[in-house]
């Protein structure tokens, strides 16, 4: 049933890039396609885009109906990370520079204009492993900010640390793929498993995945976009299974992943390397997918409607809507880019706004009981309040007691 659209989507794509693989860019065309692709590939990321217009902090909460714990947040601030209790209050802070992580590394405007952590994982020992902007690179620190290991390798957008201490991570690779577009680079996403010290154990071609899957390789023949940032994956979630008796596609092991250019999610099969699940539809340049306890999957749609976002959760048989938030006239919310949602122990839910750095909580009936805006300014802009990338609620009984107020 999907072989016409499988054939026709070959035709256009064919005519879209050419079918001559013997014409090669020229060395000074190729250069400047690759510096044009790196500033493509940042646009939209920036420090800070909303107007601070009060001094930030937790400006609501209700403790009877906010979840307890404590909170993890990126800022565009600065590069590191800061711990904060409920109400708002500093526990602890992590922070480096270009330069002690990579002492004489070149610092390209790339690293200049994105100089803050993107993501951030917590150890109980206060280790933290960060995402470094703009694809620098992935590093560890110890609780005083010193590094443990720092790696170049080009990482972005999310990251999950398995117990056994493997680091899923996403890759990015700026370069010609032939068969793609012969003339014009792209830039290739990878899933990526790391060893416990940074080191890559294997990655798997995203573009590839898709390639080999004869269910759903149409979506990515028929993506109209066969040059620069083809896919802008955001997200590496591994599955636990829960829900594989309902989905056997969301088997164990998997990973649930997002590319924003395409409007879709989907499963990746990483032994086998093939998309086995995936949906587009009722979502645009969302965020975060994840599956819940309750067997939904939830996501933030970046572009529920032009000036709105919204988190949902689908059922993953039929991707029906099962919950929405959407903010209120009053309470609008709007994060072009960026974005992050988790669902908490006690039922609410944690929404980050990136774009306009601030976090809130809402109860399941769309009610908001805590809120946290950015204290943090833009270097060389205090008019600006810095990009809040994600705020995270660490789970219940999360052991922080080695915290200690202040920059480290």
């Amino acid at each position: 049933m999907r072989a016409p659209a499988v054939a026709l989507a070959a035709l256009l794509v064919g005519a879209a890039c050419g079918t001559d693989e013997r014409s090669e860019p020229a060395p000074a065309a190729a250069a400047a396609d690759l510096e044009e692709l790196e500033r493509l590939a940042a646009l939209g990321y920036v420090s800070g885009s909303a107007a601070a217009t009060s001094a930030g902090g937790v400006t609501l909460h209700d403790p009877e109906r906010a979840a307890t714990g404590f909170n993890l947040a990126v800022s565009g601030h600065a590069p590191g990370a800061t711990l904060l209790d409920m109400d708002g209050n500093l526990l602890h802070e992590w922070r480096v520079s270009f330069e002690q992580v990579w002492p004489g590394r070149e610092v390209l405007r790339r690293f200049r204009d994105a100089n803050w952590f993107r993501r951030a994982h917590l150890f109980e020992n206060g280790d933290l492993i960060g995402i470094w902007g703009h694809d620098a690179g992935i590093l560890k620190l110890d609780r005083d900010s010193n590094v443990i290991w720092a790696s170049t390798i080009r990482a972005h957008h999310d990251l999950r640390v398995m117990p056994n201490g493997d680091i899923y991570v996403l890759l990015a690779e700026h370069h010609i793929v032939p068969r793609v577009n012969p003339r014009r680079p792209i830039r290739e996403d990878f899933i990526a498993i790391l060893d416990a010290a940074g080191r890559v154990k294997r990655s798997i071609s995203l573009l590839e995945a898709f390639e080999n899957s004869e269910r759903y390789r149409y979506l990515w023949m028929l993506h109209p976009k066969k040059t620069g940032v083809i896919f802008h994956t955001n997200t590496v979630e591994v599955l636990d299974g829960s829900i594989a008796d309902e989905m056997p596609e969301f088997e164990g092991g998997r990973v649930l992943t997002s590319m924003r250019a395409m409007n879709t999610i989907a499963v990746v099969d990483l032994e086998r390397a093939e998309v086995v699940w995936a949906h587009q539809g009722g979502f645009e340049a969302q965020h975060d997918p994840q599956v819940l306890d309750d067997g939904s999957l939830l996501l933030f749609d970046n572009k529920d409607e032009p000036g709105r976002s919204s988190v949902e959760a689908y059922a993953p048989r039929d991707m029906s809507l099962r919950w929405v938030y959407r903010g209120t006239p009053e309470q609008p919310f709007y994060s072009q880019h960026s974005g992050a949602v988790q669902r908490l122990a006690n039922g609410n839910t944690l929404i980050t706004d990136s774009a306009d750095g601030r976090a809130f909580e809402v109860t399941p009936d769309g009610e908001r009981v805590w809120e946290f805006s950015n204290p943090h300014r833009v270097a060389d802009d205090a008019e600006l309040r810095a990009t809040l990338f994600e705020m995270l609620r660490l789970p219940p009984g999360f052991d922080v007691s080695w915290a200690s107020a202040g920059p480290r």
